[in-house]
């Protein structure tokens, strides 16, 4: 299964939300691949990462979502955001939502 890349364009300092739903809670995990193709993992196992709690959450309205948010979005935080989830018959990945997002400078 593919999904289609979505575009997003914010403003330097806004808070961003990307959403995602599972279709089970098994190992969702949020990564983002920076512009230098560096692959940072954001959420995994139930858990933001420690050192970016101050900038990173997730919300959800039903158990299956895992919504991803960004407050003080800045150029470091451009680049690729998928949300996958492992699948329990064969422990492969299937991606559910991808994002690109772009986030110009402070001018």
């Amino acid at each position: 299964m593919s999904c289609a890349v979505r575009n997003i364009t914010v403003k330097y300092g806004d808070t961003v939300a990307l959403s995602c739903t599972a279709s089970s809670n098994v190992d969702v995990k949020w990564t983002q691949t920076d512009t230098l193709s560096y692959v940072y993992i954001i959420y995994s196992d139930g858990a933001i990462f420690d050192n970016i709690r101050n900038r990173f959450s997730i919300t959800s309205t039903t158990r299956l979502e895992h919504n991803l948010v960004m407050v003080r979005a800045n150029t470091a935080d451009a680049g690729r955001y998928v949300c996958d989830e492992r699948n329990l018959t064969d422990g492969s990945r299937t991606v559910l939502r991808e994002y690109f997002l772009i986030v110009p400078g402070n001018i």
